[in-house]
């Protein structure tokens, strides 16, 4: 068996880090009608232009409330793409962090006239929700890819409906080679980036002339996956329409989401040496000293002597502690009541004995009809 190496995240006294990197997709331009009945669309950022000034939030939550205040990107104009590479702080330890813990990172466009879920002149462009361990309970590392969805702020919550990854569908018999075409890509897109993260982390061998084909696969797969024109698919016709026009035409397909702009962020979390596995924190019993009587009485209290315990063949007495490898399976179990009072179950047992033996005695001891019979035939009544 191969050694594994890895550190608890209660010893972990640093705080949380994330790395804001980059975001990816294809917006649609807007139809001519849409904008006949919404024009205040015409002000938004990024419509106006593919790489408006966005910033993006980011806040920690568990078990569906915040643990931290968001903190954001500072300001940063884009030439070609949104890139950010910019390092975040969130005022919180790893130490500190529960198993439920996951990052709510919100990405945020700006329009004078606000709109749904506004925030003053800011309103959601997309939002992804990650948690910061896997199913594995390890703590995440290196570069993740985050599926954003589009107009929804990251919510956060236990059950969640902004997941940083959606699975493809199961194909179905009436969808057609078209999206059956598209969901193999889109598993062969996932399938990449789990090979490139294990790359980045080093747990595959590395072949720079197998790598340069592989990352240029890589990035032509991605790109036709994100300009992938949506379909959804018609139960009543059964047959394949554009998204965008069954949006014009108000002919709604048989799920919905399926049209939605596919965007990705690109995030980073910190790379440790060493796995960093989830541990509870630990905190130290209090002395029994500490124990308060009820009724703030403060009488005298009389330690009783420890109990007698005949220990086993092959129990090793003698060792520094309890859980040690050669003294068994020992739990040491702290009891803040020893000493100080009587153990209530032993007194309700006692009492329960006393009572059934009384109960018995008293029922022999009572004659019954026929007894009583015999007794007044012999005493002459």
């Amino acid at each position: 068996m191969e050694p594994f190496s890895f550190a608890s995240s209660s010893a972990l006294n640093l705080a949380v880090n994330v790395k804001i990197n980059s975001l990816d997709g294809y917006q649609k331009p807007i139809p001519f009608s849409v904008l006949l009945k919404d024009p205040e669309l015409r002000h938004r950022g990024s419509n106006l232009s593919p790489n408006s000034e966005l910033y993006v939030t980011a806040q920690l939550w568990a078990d569906s409330k915040p643990l931290t205040v968001p903190v954001q990107t500072a300001y940063k104009t884009f030439k070609t793409g949104r890139r950010w590479n910019e390092w975040l702080t969130l005022p919180i330890n790893y130490s500190v962090l529960p198993l439920s813990a996951q990052l709510a990172i919100t990405v945020w466009d700006l329009s004078p006239t606000g709109g749904e879920g506004s925030h003053f002149h800011a309103i959601p462009f997309g939002g992804t929700t990650i948690p910061l361990f896997d199913k594995d309970n390890t703590l995440q590392r290196g570069k993740q890819g985050c599926r954003v969805h589009r107009h929804k702020a990251a919510d956060g919550l236990s059950t969640t409906k902004t997941p940083f990854v959606i699975h493809p569908r199961r194909n179905r018999k009436d969808a057609g080679p078209g999206v059956d075409g598209m969901d193999e890509r889109v598993r062969e897109l996932e399938r990449l980036e789990g090979l490139l993260k294990k790359l980045e982390m080093e747990e595959i061998p590395q072949n720079p002339w197998l790598d340069q084909l592989v990352f240029r696969k890589y990035a032509q797969l991605e790109q036709s996956v994100l300009k992938e024109r949506p379909r959804r698919v018609h139960r009543v016709t059964g047959q394949l329409k554009d998204g965008r026009n069954n949006a014009e035409d108000g002919s709604g397909g048989s799920d919905e989401g399926e049209d939605e702009e596919k965007f990705y962020l690109h995030i980073e979390f910190p790379r440790f040496d060493h796995p960093i596995v989830f541990t509870d924190q630990e905190y130290p019993p209090p002395p029994i000293s500490s124990f308060k009587l009820p009724g703030g009485a403060s009488a005298e209290v009389r330690l009783r002597p420890p109990p007698e315990v005949s220990f086993g063949p092959g129990i090793n007495i003698d060792a520094a502690g309890y859980g040690d490898s050669d003294a068994g399976p020992l739990i040491r179990i702290y009891d803040p009541e020893v000493g100080l009072r009587n153990n209530p179950a032993e007194i309700k047992h006692n009492a329960l004995i006393r009572g059934d033996r009384s109960a018995v005695m008293a029922r022999d001891a009572k004659p019954n009809n026929k007894e009583r019979d015999d007794l007044k035939a012999s005493s002459g009544y």
